[in-house]
C-alpha cells in the first residue's frame, strides 16, 4: 500500500497528484510494475469540501488505500537469502513523500485444488464502500478470487432475487457461464447479465450470486461460493419530465448522457468547445417525453 503526499510548484506535482509506476525487484530482476493512481471522483465519501474530486497517487480522502498484491514464490528458494527492493520511476521535481506499508506473508500448500471464492457484491448493494454504484437496475458486478492451486478457466454462477420468505424469486433467476484465466491469488471483476427487474418487494429486496461450477466439476471448498446483499431499488418516474439544471462558471466542462440498460443513448448534451450550447451561469430545462418503461441511467460529467 503506497500513497503519495506533499508536492512543488513543479510541473509534475509529485507526490501527491503524481502518477509514477512503482517497482518490485527479486535479486535485482524487476518482477512486477504498476501504475499508481486513483481515480477520486468515484470516492464514496462524498460531498466533501476542497479538492477530493482530484486524482490521486494511490489514494483519495476518506477512501481506502487499495491493495497491489504481487506473487513473488516462483523467484525466491526456501532456506535461501533474498533480497527485496522497491522502486518509482523518477522525477526530476520531486518534493513530495512517499508512505509505504509492505508485508511480505508466507504460506505452505495450498489447500485446494479448485476453490474460487466470492469476495463482493459490487452492486446491487447497500454497502457505503460502493454507494457510488448504486442504486442499479441493470447489470449485477460483483468480484472473485482464484484461492486454489489450479488456474481458473471457466466458472458457472447462478444468481437472482430472493423473495421476502427467503426463496429464489423465478422470473429474476440466471445462469452465468465467465470464461478468463485467473492464477492462485488473483481476483476478477465480473458482470453478470441483466435479468427481470419489475415485480419485486421493494420493502427488503435481496441479492443473491452461487458458483455451482470451477472448470467444469465441483468447488473443492463450497463454503465460500455464496454472497447475498441487501439493496434498495432506484425511483421511479413517469414517462414524461423535465430536467431543469445550472450550469457554472466553466460549463464547457460540463455534458450529461442518459442511457437505457442496454447502452442506447436517449440524450446527450453537445460539447460547448465545438457548438457553444451550453453557456456559463444559465438554467436549463430538457423535457423528455414517451420513454420507454425500462431502466435508465443519468450520468453527469465534469472534465
Amino acid at each position: 500500500r503506497t500513497t503519495g503526499h506533499n508536492f512543488n510548484q513543479g510541473p509534475s506535482n509529485c507526490a501527491e497528484f503524481c502518477r509514477k509506476d512503482h517497482l518490485l525487484f527479486v535479486d535485482g530482476e524487476e518482477v512486477a510494475r504498476w501504475d499508481l493512481w486513483n481515480e477520486c471522483s468515484s470516492n464514496p465519501v462524498y460531498p466533501q469540501g476542497g479538492t477530493w474530486v482530484y486524482d490521486r497517487a494511490g489514494w483519495c480522502p476518506g477512501d481506502i488505500v487499495p491493495d497491489f498484491n504481487h506473487e513473488i514464490t516462483q523467484y525466491v528458494t526456501p532456506g535461501e537469502e533474498v533480497t527485496i527492493d522497491y522502486g518509482i520511476s523518477d522525477d526530476p521535481y520531486y518534493n513530495g513523500n512517499w508512505v509505504l506499508r509492505g508485508q511480505l506473508i508466507s504460506y505452505g500448500d495450498i489447500a485446494h485444488t479448485n476453490d474460487v471464492a466470492i469476495t463482493d457484491i459490487i452492486k446491487p448493494t447497500n454497502a457505503d464502500i460502493h454507494s457510488r454504484k448504486n442504486p442499479i437496475c441493470g447489470r449485477p458486478q460483483i468480484q472473485i478470487i482464484n484461492r486454489g492451486s489450479e488456474p481458473i478457466e471457466n466458472i458457472t454462477l447462478t444468481y437472482g432475487i430472493k423473495n421476502g420468505d427467503g426463496t429464489p424469486c423465478e422470473h429474476t433467476l440466471r445462469r452465468k457461464f465467465w470464461e478468463g484465466d485467473l492464477a492462485f491469488d488473483q481476483t476478477a471483476d465480473v458482470y453478470l447479465e441483466l435479468f427481470n427487474w419489475y415485480g419485486l418487494n421493494a420493502n427488503d429486496p435481496r441479492f443473491f450470486v452461487e458458483i455451482t461450477e470451477v472448470n467444469g466439476i465441483a468447488d473443492d471448498y463450497t463454503a465460500n461460493n455464496y454472497m447475498e446483499s441487501e439493496f434498495t431499488l432506484p425511483p421511479q418516474y413517469p414517462d414524461e419530465f423535465t430536467l431543469q439544471f445550472n450550469t457554472n462558471n466553466a460549463a464547457y466542462e460540463n455534458n450529461f448522457t442518459l442511457r437505457n440498460d442496454r447502452g442506447h443513448v436517449f440524450y446527450a448534451t453537445k460539447s460547448a468547445e465545438s457548438d457553444g450550447n451550453l453557456d456559463n451561469n444559465e438554467t436549463y430545462e430538457v423535457d423528455f417525453e414517451d420513454l420507454e418503461p425500462g431502466c435508465y441511467t443519468f450520468q453527469f460529467q465534469d472534465s
